[in-house]
């Protein structure tokens, strides 16, 4: 029988996390992906950490675009299996407008509870961005 070494609590970690610093989403097409985020999603541009990419934040969530990756033969959702969850008040209305606006709808507007929306949009790249917060 395997040993389920996740639950020992008397291993150390080999490494101690403290927080997420930034996520890097590499896209095919820097200035548009900075279209997309700014004028969809509304990031700024925030104080450069690397080059050649671009720094972005909104309220306490950083990303950092990085140039050099063609976008995927895939459907959105199936590139990595992870996806970019935003907490966004009033989903409906966000999925509402972007969806106006010509965005890529990949997982439909879901009401969970009267507590908790999400919707699934897709950037230029397929890169999953999902919307979570009150309806």
């Amino acid at each position: 029988m395997e040993e389920n070494t996740a639950s020992t609590p008397d291993i150390a970690p080999l490494v101690s996390v403290r927080g997420l610093a930034v996520i890097a989403i590499h896209v095919s097409n820097l200035a548009r992906s900075l279209e997309f985020y700014k004028k969809m999603l509304g990031f700024q541009e925030g104080e450069q950490m690397l080059e050649p990419g671009v720094t972005l934040q909104a309220g306490d969530a950083t990303i950092y675009l990085a140039e050099g990756r063609e976008p995927a033969e895939h459907e959105p959702g199936t590139r990595t299996g992870i996806s970019l969850c935003l907490v966004a008040p009033g989903v409906r209305a966000n999925y509402e407008r972007l969806r106006d606006a010509g965005v890529r709808i990949v997982h439909e507007y879901t009401q969970a509870s009267e507590f908790f929306a999400t919707v699934g949009i897709a950037d230029p790249d397929g890169n999953v961005v999902e919307l979570w917060g009150r309806a």
